[in-house]
């Protein structure tokens, strides 16, 4: 993966050479083909969540367009919603949750399985933005889920629609900490932590 220093502007165009085949990258592991092209980068759109407040707000270009009460995750080691700067990896209008997927199996206690509605995927280990109707009552004043960011059906679907994969969404108010492997965790280094990362160094 690459990231510039910080967010490009809107219609910046972005063009690409790596020509790094056969290049190691780690224990028998080599880049197999040289990669190019060249991108335009669309609208800037950040959400961010205050867990601890209860409130979901997504800016353009620095101006607020939409804000919503959520309820995010119930305290617990598992359950928790994590903070820290996340990006939306996918989005599926219809999915069943079910918290195996998470190690918690049926039968034990916080074990659920739930179909859900516009689902906006932010990381790898279940956390998504989604529609919550069961949960109404609790968004803007309690955090209730089991990580995800519960919201009211007509938000959930307005946020669906609005969100493409590549959004930040930027999450504080938690003591637990997104780890960079657990999504798109790119922008949890700062720029100097992002570049020790790379095999090229």
């Amino acid at each position: 993966m690459w990231r510039p220093k910080s967010f490009w502007k809107p219609g910046t165009t972005v063009t690409l050479d790596a020509p790094l085949t056969g290049f190691q990258t780690g224990e028998d592991k080599w880049v197999g083909s040289d990669v190019s092209g060249t991108m335009t980068i669309g609208r800037e759109q950040l959400t961010t969540v205050d867990i601890a407040k209860h409130r979901l707000r997504v800016t353009r270009g620095g101006e607020t367009v939409r804000s919503f009460p959520v309820s995010s995750g119930k305290p617990g080691p598992q359950t928790e919603t994590r903070s820290g700067m996340k990006v939306v990896i996918g989005k599926q209008a219809e999915m069943t949750m079910d918290s195996e997927t998470i190690g918690i199996d049926e039968g034990e206690p916080g074990y659920y399985k739930i179909d859900t509605d516009w689902n906006v995927r932010v990381t790898w280990t279940g956390e998504f933005l989604h529609s919550a109707p069961w949960s109404v009552g609790a968004q803007g004043s309690s955090n209730v889920s089991h990580g995800c960011v519960n919201l009211a059906p007509a938000a959930a679907r307005w946020m669906y629609e609005s969100s493409i994969p590549g959004d930040p969404v930027d999450f504080t108010g938690s003591s637990r900490e997104f780890q960079p492997t657990e999504g798109i965790g790119v922008w949890q280094y700062d720029y100097a932590g992002w570049q020790e990362q790379s095999a090229l160094r």
